[in-house]
């Protein structure tokens, strides 16, 4: 019988010691063959890497690559998770990747940074340069880049960095964003006067 990937919905306990987190609803625009095909490459020199991937199927998904079974098993699919899950998620990954091709804001990469523990890998697009919480920016169709800046992410200290989280949920709090958006609507006001 081939390998396959997990299936896990809620299981806290079959968290994995030292993963790469994916979240995002599961179409062609979240790039998640990028990240199997950096997946394969790390986990044949990271023996204890897995790679979690939440979300449900939305839209027009990609065909998944072929993966070998020695990192397909360290693969798990979650589906839909719970908000306490996903938080648990978010404080346990060792790397967030969110390597989308395309995107409105991408609030997940503002939720890792929240957590200010993994290291934040994002595709290179300007929406993700404006919320500018990456660690580290990546062609969207750059797999040695992937690769390189995940790898980067192991092997940095995992400690909370207070400072981001403090930063991330000051610059999104509603407050600061209605502050924001009613400013900018008064500029404009002013201008069109």
């Amino acid at each position: 019988m081939a390998a396959q990937p997990s299936l896990l919905g809620s299981d806290v306990e079959s968290i994995p010691e030292n993963f790469i987190l994916c979240v995002g609803r599961l179409n062609i625009r979240k790039n998640l063959r990028a990240v199997l095909r950096a997946f394969v490459i790390l986990s044949a020199v990271h023996p204890a890497l897995h790679l979690v991937v939440v979300g449900e199927p939305d839209g027009k998904t990609e065909a998944m690559i072929d993966v070998p079974a020695y990192a397909l098993r360290r693969i798990q699919f979650r589906g839909f998770v719970s908000d306490s899950l996903l938080r648990t998620l978010y404080a346990r990954a060792s790397v967030f990747a969110f390597v989308s091709r395309d995107e409105g804001f991408g609030l997940p990469l503002v939720e890792a940074a929240a957590f200010g523990r993994a290291f934040i890998v994002s595709s290179d697009i300007p929406v993700f340069r404006e919320v500018a919480v990456s660690d580290a920016y990546v062609g969207v169709d750059d797999t040695d880049g992937l690769v390189h800046a995940i790898d980067a992410g192991l092997s940095r200290d995992r400690e909370v960095d207070g400072d981001r989280s403090d930063s991330v949920l000051a610059r999104f709090s509603y407050e600061s964003v209605v502050e924001r958006l009613r400013a900018r609507l008064m500029q404009e006001v002013a201008r069109r006067s």
